[in-house]
């Protein structure tokens, strides 16, 4: 669950339920998404293959 205008249609306390199942307690940012693509897209990354990265804070469904 990404903090993006697409929640928009939700309530506030939808949203608070919702964090509430996050182990981190909150919404990721768009930031924190767009970082894991910087960071794929980077040399740094090089020498990863073949990974399924899950950015969710802890939350599985």
């Amino acid at each position: 669950a990404v903090h993006t205008d697409m929640m928009k249609s939700f309530t506030q306390e939808d949203i608070d339920m919702l964090e509430e199942e996050i182990p981190l307690g909150r919404l990721a940012s768009p930031e924190e998404i767009a970082d894991v693509i910087w960071f794929l897209a980077s040399k740094q990354s090089s020498y990863m293959t073949g990974q399924v990265l899950s950015v969710n804070g802890g939350w599985y469904c």
